[in-house]
C-alpha cells in the first residue's frame, strides 16, 4: 500500500510538472500580459535574461493585447529578484506610461519601493506629477506623499503645506466621498517637508522624540517611532535608530522585546542606509521591513545571530558621524 502512494505521488509530480511547462516562454508572456491566470501552466524565471529580452519585445510588438493588470503582474515578475537590472528602466517607465495615474495611485503601491530614483525618465516624472496637483489630493493613499517626496517632484511641498494648511476639512471631505476613515495629520506633512529639506529635520524629530518620550514605558511604540526616523532620513534621524540600537533598553523588561526592537532599528540600517555592511537585495527590500531581521535567512542571510547584532552596534559607532544615505536608491 505504501508503494502504491509512492508510486501515485511520483505519477502527480511527473504531471505537475508537466502541467507547470503547458505555455511555450512567448504563449505565456502574451498571456500574462493580456492578463489571463496561467497558474499551473507555465513556472517563470526571472532572472533569465533572454526571457526579460523576449518579453520586452512582445511589449513592443503586442501593445494592442496588454491590459494594464497583465502588464502590472509581468513587470513585477520580471523585475522583483534582481536590483537594479539593466532591464528595470524599461518595466518601470513602460508601465507608468501604459497605465492611467489615477490607477497607479490606487494598485501599483509596489513601485514606490521597487525601484531606483534614476530609473524613471523625464515623461514618467511629468505624468506622475500629476499626483502632486492640489486637485488630486483626496485621490492620495497614505503613502502618496511620501512617494511624491522621493520623486523630487518640483514643488510638491507646495501641495503638502496646503494640505497641513486646510487638513481639517480634506480629511473631512476625504471621508465623505470615499467613507475612508483615514485622515492625515500634521506630523505626517512636517515628516515629508523634513524630508525634502523644506523644514528643519532637528524640530521635526525633537517633536517626534518628545511625543515619544512622554508615553509611558510600557507604552512606548518603538516601531512607529523607528518607522518616522526612517521616513525623514537624514542623518541626524538614522543617528536616533543607532542610539536604539546600540543602548541596553534596560526600562524594557522582556528580553525578547528588546531584541525586537534591536532588530528593528537594525532592519532600518540595512534597507535605507547606503555604506551599511552587507546592502539588501531587492527582494528583501521590498518585503515587510519590521520581518526583514528575523526572516532574512530565508532570503540567504541570517541578520538575527547575536553575532550580527554586534558587528552591527560596532559598524554605527565607527559610522554615527558619517552616516550616507543613499537618496539616488530611494
Amino acid at each position: 500500500m505504501e508503494k502504491l502512494i509512492k508510486i501515485s505521488l511520483f505519477i502527480l509530480f511527473a504531471i505537475t510538472s508537466m502541467n507547470s511547462q503547458i505555455l511555450s516562454d512567448e504563449e505565456a508572456i502574451i498571456q500574462r500580459l493580456q492578463g489571463k491566470n496561467i497558474d499551473g501552466k507555465y513556472t517563470w524565471r526571472p532572472k533569465d535574461k533572454e526571457l526579460k529580452k523576449l518579453a520586452i519585445d512582445l511589449i513592443l510588438k503586442k501593445e494592442d493585447v496588454i491590459t494594464e493588470k497583465g502588464l502590472m503582474s509581468l513587470s513585477f515578475i520580471l523585475t522583483g529578484d534582481e536590483y537594479d537590472d539593466p532591464n528595470d528602466s524599461f518595466f518601470l517607465n513602460r508601465l507608468i506610461s501604459f497605465t492611467d495615474v489615477e490607477i497607479i495611485s490606487k494598485e501599483c503601491a509596489f513601485i514606490t519601493s521597487h525601484f531606483k530614483r534614476s530609473l524613471y525618465n523625464n515623461e514618467s516624472i511629468e505624468k506622475l506629477s500629476q499626483l502632486a496637483k492640489p486637485q488630486e489630493i483626496l485621490k492620495w493613499n497614505s503613502w502618496t506623499p511620501y512617494y511624491l517626496c522621493f520623486l523630487g517632484i518640483d514643488n510638491i511641498e507646495l501641495t503638502i503645506n496646503f494640505v497641513k494648511e486646510n487638513l481639517n476639512a480634506i480629511n473631512h471631505l476625504h471621508f465623505v466621498l470615499y467613507n475612508d476613515p483615514y485622515r492625515f495629520d500634521t506630523f505626517e506633512m512636517n515628516v515629508c517637508l523634513a524630508r525634502l529639506g523644506k523644514l528643519d529635520d532637528t524640530m521635526v524629530i525633537n517633536q517626534l522624540t518628545r511625543h515619544f518620550d512622554s508615553t509611558e514605558t510600557y507604552q512606548k511604540d518603538y516601531r512607529k517611532y523607528i518607522e518616522n526616523l526612517s521616513r525623514i532620513r537624514t542623518p541626524l534621524a538614522f543617528q536616533k535608530i543607532g542610539s536604539i540600537l546600540i543602548s541596553d533598553l534596560e526600562e524594557i523588561i522582556s528580553v525578547d522585546q528588546r531584541t525586537i526592537i534591536k532588530q528593528m532599528a537594525l532592519a532600518s540600517f540595512l534597507v535605507y542606509v547606503k555604506n551599511f555592511l552587507d546592502r539588501s537585495t531587492k527582494i528583501q527590500e521590498t518585503i515587510n521591513l519590521w520581518r526583514f531581521v528575523k526572516f532574512s535567512k530565508f532570503q540567504g542571510k541570517d541578520f538575527s545571530t547575536n553575532e550580527y547584532m554586534e558587528r552591527a552596534k560596532n559598524w554605527y559607532i565607527e559610522n554615527k558621524d558619517n552616516l550616507i544615505i543613499d537618496y539616488d536608491k530611494y
